[in-house]
């Protein structure tokens, strides 16, 4: 099940549906960076209910350890795409995410001397297997290694897409961004932004307290954007005109590989242009 949402509002409504005792079981949330999507969830969390953990800090073991540890408790996973380049560790995830079952198994299958775990004097011994109970929230900025590596679990949960536009992340930052200036400047070219994101207003902030001249890097970043973006479009045109294709998909796979881009970014583009 796939949905988008485009305002903070409606991101906040599928958030508190995850976060709530008896709430979703799985839930992928993908986005582009910058957007406060990390943000926005961890500021809904309860230390006593809810357990954010940045999946590409840890090794596959602690990951292990911390799923053992937090078994009752629901858990965001942020940070998945270079954890999951890694077989151990996509394995876990993978088990963790098997939702469909109250309580699943996960085990641990890699050297048994890691589970014998020294502290001070103490020698705790971790159980290579064990039962969880804990609902999932995935974080992600990749949508295509999340299809290439969970691609048999995303119809067991839902896979929300937030997409704010300039105008929403605009509206976002001026409840708590200070420099009114700033502010002021942004808002006045949000037509000219391809890729909005929050860290703009806050790297501004940064390089306007050390004397730089953020306004050019702000105009160069966003005439950067609308030239990689014009030939972006035309790719689209191009691979909608091309009639060798057998099917879609291989449209969509030719544009990832020359854009760099996501599959979702196709169809917004090719929305957004009308074809």
């Amino acid at each position: 099940m796939n949905f988008t949402v485009a305002t903070y509002a409606e991101f906040q409504k599928w958030i508190n549906a995850f976060v709530q005792p008896d709430g979703l079981k799985l839930i992928f949330v993908v986005g582009d960076p910058g957007c406060g999507k990390s943000t926005a969830i961890k500021k809904r969390l309860k230390e006593d209910q809810h357990r954010y953990i940045k999946a590409a800090r840890l090794t596959a073991f602690q990951l292990y350890k911390e799923f053992f540890k937090i078994r009752g408790k629901a858990v965001i996973l942020d940070d998945v795409e270079d954890a999951l380049r890694s077989p151990d560790t996509a394995r876990l995830l993978m088990a963790l995410c098997e939702t469909e079952d109250e309580a699943r198994r996960v085990a641990w299958y890699g050297s048994q001397s890691l589970l014998k775990v020294t502290k001070g004097k103490k020698v705790i011994t971790v159980p290579s297997e064990f039962e969880s109970t804990s609902r999932v929230c995935v974080i992600s900025n990749d949508w295509k290694i999340l299809t290439t590596k969970f691609g048999a679990l995303l119809d067991r949960g839902t896979v929300l897409f937030f997409e704010p536009n300039a105008e929403e992340i605009h509206g976002f930052v001026g409840d708590w961004f200070k420099d009114k200036e700033i502010y002021r400047f942004i808002g006045k070219n949000l037509d000219d932004i391809q890729k909005p994101s929050i860290r703009n207003y806050v790297n501004a902030s940064d390089q306007k307290r050390l004397g730089l001249d953020w306004q050019a890097v702000l105009r160069e970043t966003w005439t950067n954007e609308q030239t990689t973006a014009s030939a972006t479009e035309r790719l689209v045109r191009r691979l909608v005109a091309e009639t060798s294709f057998a099917a879609e998909k291989d449209r969509i796979a030719t544009f990832e590989a020359e854009s760099g881009l996501k599959r979702r970014a196709w169809y917004n583009l090719r929305k957004r242009l009308g074809i």
